[in-house]
């Protein structure tokens, strides 16, 4: 990525972070996967499912539960042994920014035992001169030394972050005013229509993104003090539509009326130009060829893969297990649909492993694929 955008991101996750941690919520799962980009290219902290309230009304507890995803989690939450909440935000929030730096993960498990890579670095004897810290600028570098300090009371805080010259280089790319604005994604039951809203409990107005920050506090509070029974998240829309926030395809909906006024010629359908936008993000593709031709490439191309263990599930999906490049268990499944327009959809899903590293498994394979691909 872009050491200007991964600036950009990782301030907005500062951002988000701080709020989450002043509302006394600790969100304990930070990594890609849970960070999603709007419209206008600015990130949003999803999926609450680790997280917990560690202070309330000046009371603060000590957490002790060895929960979140092994390679963003801090080395004190292996321990289980109690620890503080907000360094582990902190230190998961440093993994994201070497991942966005150098597109690696600099270990799988903080643990010094079980992984060398991390005994190297929390012994101060990691070469800068191997991956990924050589892909990373050495003030960058600076401060993740800071972040990724294994002994708690010398962890750098979030405002300790705000004051390292990382900050001041990078001052100039700051082009955004964070507003703290909360969205929650509900899912009452699997068919259900997830929403991107926050409900007042005592009224009927609805919090959307455009409301003042008072009013998404006064939301958030009401949220977090009624009990949910029956509630369940998913990490992926259920449904495409899904993927959008209300007001954002209102925006473009809004914005394709007044550009058709303007151009009759003007086909496009309200909408489409964010879900192009949104479908460069997928791990799908579409194909050229038929659903028995596509099926066939893909076995072909599988098989260039040696490492590759693949089998057909089901008429139309393969599920294919391998191991990344620190031989850890990789496994996803590749489904092949036709639609009603006689268009063959490549669809990839991770079933267990690593994020990036399936993310770099489908750019590999998309490229060999490039020839029957269907350019958007």
């Amino acid at each position: 990525m872009n050491p200007n955008e991964a600036y950009r991101f990782f301030t907005q996750l500062l951002d988000g972070i701080q709020y989450l941690h002043q509302k006394g919520i600790v969100h304990r799962d930070i990594k890609p996967e849970n960070l999603l980009i709007d419209s206008k290219d600015n990130l949003k902290i999803s999926d609450f499912g680790f997280a917990t309230l560690f202070r309330h009304r000046g009371q603060e507890r000590a957490l002790d539960q060895k929960c979140g995803s092994f390679p963003y989690m801090a080395p004190e939450v292996f321990s289980r042994l109690h620890h503080k909440a907000e360094p582990i935000d902190v230190w998961s929030c440093g993994i994201v920014l070497v991942t966005m730096l150098s597109g690696r993960l600099p270990w799988d498990k903080a643990v010094p035992e079980l992984n060398m890579d991390y005994k190297k670095w929390a012994l101060g004897k990691v070469m800068v001169s191997s991956d990924p810290w050589k892909r990373i600028d050495n003030v960058a570098l600076s401060l993740l030394k800071c972040i990724l300090e294994p002994t708690v009371s010398k962890r750098y805080t979030i405002k300790d972050i705000r004051e390292h010259r990382y900050f001041n280089k990078n001052a100039v790319v700051r082009e955004y005013t964070p507003d703290f604005r909360v969205i929650k994604r509900q899912c009452n039951g699997f068919h259900s229509q997830p929403t991107l809203k926050l409900r007042n409990k005592s009224s009927s107005q609805v919090y959307r993104l455009n409301s003042s920050v008072d009013d998404a506090n006064e939301a958030l509070d009401d949220f977090l003090s009624t009990p949910l029974h029956g509630f369940n998240t998913y990490s992926q829309p259920i449904n495409i539509d899904d993927m959008f926030v209300s007001t954002q395809t209102q925006m473009e909906i809004m914005n394709s009326e007044l550009e058709n006024v303007e151009n009759s010629s003007n086909n496009t359908q309200p909408g489409t130009r964010l879900y192009m936008r949104l479908v460069r993000r997928l791990t799908r593709f579409i194909t050229k060829l038929n659903f028995a031709e596509t099926m066939h490439s893909l076995s072909d191309t599988f098989k260039s893969f040696k490492s590759y263990n693949f089998k057909k599930s089901f008429q139309g999906q393969f599920a294919i297990t391998t191991n990344d490049k620190n031989r850890h268990p990789l496994s996803f499944k590749v489904t092949v649909t036709e639609n009603d327009k006689g268009k063959t959809l490549v669809d990839f899903r991770l079933s267990k492993g690593d994020g990036i590293e399936f993310k770099r498994q489908f750019l590999a394979i998309k490229n060999l694929l490039t020839p029957i691909i269907e350019q958007p």
